[in-house]
């Protein structure tokens, strides 16, 4: 009697412990991405970052794109201030842009945490992974590199990840398209003060980026593979040159990013952008003032899945993390915007 009794506690204590593992294996994946704009491997000095803060603009734009000065100054306190950022999202999967190299990541993720994963191209804003190692199995990583546009002077491949979570497989895509053609038709061959000289229009290298988006997406419908693809898209999908537009011109040319991607081509290929229809908080702009209910407020970073997927997305999950809290002076602005001009941004999936 004592041993039949025994053995019994022995399997409840066994289907216990079962419980337990079946609960954390079911635990939601936080997946986030996060533009830290220049993230360098590492911080300026004091002095290093006194001359940086006291250089005008007309100087730092003579100085060496890979100059430390060149872009925003940071010193070891604002690492600390984006680790303690990092630490509160605590995402399992972080898709990064704006990265040098690992050693940027090991500044602001603990290394024996997670994986590192940087796409090797020659430009320093670096698309990359950081991926917990107690949770995900990487499986394969590379660059994506058929989204660099033809011609241009700072190429920006995709980071290209297959991972396996609690035994199921996971493809993902980051991004970080071209930049300064947010809103204005993808056909427009005006520059814009950002724009160099020596590249094709911006707006010309966006559109040459989404056959490749899109056949990174059709790819993993055929597949049947689940997938999501994150990132700083440098596009506003809830601005009228995507919602009034066709998905092309009558030469063919795309004019809408959403409408070309989101086609049901093959079938199956239909979307879902998690960032539809939210507003970016003032703090998620460099502080600013003025953002109100202007275009200013719409997404340019977004997390999109096919629908297949979208049913595993936890309700209400998708998540800004600002960088700031409180009213927003003049000081904290400048602060702020040495940490970085986007927040990160997350979502959780079943």
């Amino acid at each position: 009697m004592i041993r039949t009794a025994v053995r019994a506690l022995r399997a409840i204590a066994a289907l216990g412990a079962l419980a337990v593992v079946a609960t954390a294996q079911a635990a939601p994946l936080t997946l986030a991405t996060w533009n830290i704009a220049w993230l360098r491997d590492a911080p300026l000095t004091e002095s290093a970052h006194e001359q940086c803060r006291r250089l005008k603009p007309e100087q730092r734009a003579l100085l060496d794109d890979r100059d430390p000065a060149r872009w925003i100054c940071r010193r070891d306190d604002h690492y600390r201030a984006l680790r303690e950022v990092a630490a509160r999202v605590d995402a399992d999967i972080f898709a990064f842009q704006e990265i040098e190299g690992p050693e940027a990541l090991a500044r602001i993720l603990p290394r024996e945490q997670y994986s590192f994963h940087v796409v090797e191209s020659p430009w320093i804003q670096r698309v990359a992974f950081a991926v917990r190692r107690a949770r995900v199995e990487v499986v394969r990583f590379e660059g994506y590199r058929p989204l660099v546009p033809k011609g241009a002077e700072r190429p920006r491949f995709g980071a290209d990840l297959e991972v396996r979570v609690d035994g199921r497989p996971l493809r993902l895509l980051a991004v970080h398209l071209k930049s300064a053609c947010h809103s204005r038709p993808l056909t427009d061959e005006s520059r814009g003060p950002r724009d160099d000289a020596s590249e094709p229009p911006a707006c010309l290298q966006l559109a040459s980026q989404v056959a490749p988006l899109e056949a990174w997406i059709d790819a993993r419908v055929r597949e049947n593979v689940p997938f999501v693809v994150l990132g700083d898209f440098n596009r506003r999908f809830d601005a009228p040159a995507e919602t009034q537009a066709a998905a092309r011109d009558p030469q063919g040319r795309p004019l809408s990013i959403w409408r070309e991607i989101d086609d049901d081509d093959p079938p199956g290929a239909r979307l879902v952008r998690l960032t539809a229809g939210l507003k970016q908080e003032r703090n998620c702009w460099g502080g600013d003032p003025k953002i109100g209910d202007t275009e200013r407020a719409m997404f340019i970073d977004h997390i999109i899945v096919p629908r297949a997927l979208a049913d595993r997305v936890v309700r209400e999950s998708v998540r800004q993390w600002p960088l700031f809290e409180g009213r927003i002076t003049r000081a904290d602005r400048e602060w702020l915007r040495s940490l970085s001009d986007h927040c990160p941004l997350s979502v959780r999936l079943r």
